[in-house]
């Protein structure tokens, strides 16, 4: 009974940690305007105001053409066309709707310039590497299974020869060497979901 609650919490915390998505939230200020920029909400806010932005490009890897739409709290919005070249940008038109009011909100310019200083200050947050932890998630669940279950592991990985013998047992050194091994699998799973989170 206890090394099924060891085996149950430790997939809980594996199945808490899968659902871990890296912070790309940033304060940011911008002519003397501080605004916080959420990248994975795609939000900006700044007090009790919440600006959506949503963005577009096109081209290739040397030239994009593109757009970034803010909405604001009264559903008016600012749209600013772009073209960058390498690492130069440069502004085109900007789009206002009817009920656009500068002086009411943050200014459409200045919500564009905050969110391309959020994007460079998190330009270099690794993503969460999913590969990495489903695998490591996969090989901790067999190595506990092996360390905690050595019996039950060598019946079902002899499953297809056991109808060949009578009664057939393992010897303690194969439950010694599976619970070894279950323990070498596990550190490596560990190893592997740290690797994919950090």
């Amino acid at each position: 009974m206890k090394k099924l609650r060891i085996l149950s919490l430790v997939l809980i915390l594996v199945l808490l940690l899968g659902g871990c998505q890296r912070s790309r939230v940033c304060d940011v200020t911008v002519d003397g305007v501080t605004l916080t920029v959420d990248l994975n909400k795609l939000v900006i806010c700044h007090g009790s105001e919440e600006y959506t932005y949503s963005s577009m490009g096109m081209g290739t890897s040397n030239s994009i053409s593109g757009y970034v739409r803010f909405t604001y709290p009264n559903n008016a919005t600012y749209e600013q066309h772009y073209t960058q070249n390498g690492s130069q940008e440069t502004l085109q038109e900007v789009v206002l709707s009817d009920t656009y009011d500068p002086d009411r909100y943050v200014p459409g310019e200045i919500l564009f310039q905050a969110l391309r200083l959020a994007q460079k200050q998190l330009a270099n947050v690794k993503p969460i590497n999913i590969r990495e932890l489903i695998i490591g998630i996969v090989l901790l669940i067999v190595g506990l299974l092996n360390a905690l279950f050595p019996e039950g592991c060598w019946h079902i990985r002899h499953f297809l020869v056991l109808w060949m013998y009578q009664n057939p047992e393992p010897t303690e050194e194969a439950l010694r060497y599976s619970r070894g091994g279950g323990i070498v699998i596990t550190a490596i799973g560990l190893i592997l979901i740290l690797a994919g989170l950090f």
